[in-house]
């Protein structure tokens, strides 16, 4: 007898588990650094490397070559379970947080106004 299980997973909460250390992004195309077991974006970790930098950037673990890079395509379909569009999300995000900048911005002229007549 199968039992299917269900877990409730809020997107917000799972985000930063999945988010790139170099672009901050969600990650695309993971790669994993063998070493030290780090994910990356492919472009973010490769681009990383040629230039110079043969070290882990999220642990300073020293990488010989990308050969100690690899991909990790169960990741990868973790991610698109959780995050079927990416661009989608992303872009609700960054507008979620215009809106929650503009409304802090709102309450702080609010205080700011506020303290100002009580000084009065």
């Amino acid at each position: 007898i199968a039992t299917a299980l269900f877990v409730l997973v809020k997107l917000a909460e799972v985000r930063k588990e999945v988010q790139c250390p170099i672009c901050l992004g969600i990650i695309r195309k993971t790669r994993t650094v063998m070493e030290c077991l780090h994910r990356f974006c492919r472009d973010c970790i490769d681009k990383s490397m040629r230039l110079g930098n043969n070290e882990c950037p999220a642990c300073r673990t020293h990488c010989a070559s990308r050969r100690s890079l690899r991909d990790d395509p169960n990741y990868d379909a973790l991610i698109a379970t959780l995050y079927p569009d990416i661009d989608k999300y992303e872009e609700e995000e960054l507008a979620f947080g215009e809106e929650e900048r503009t409304r802090n911005k709102k309450i702080q002229a609010t205080i700011e106004e506020m303290i100002r007549k009580q000084s009065e």
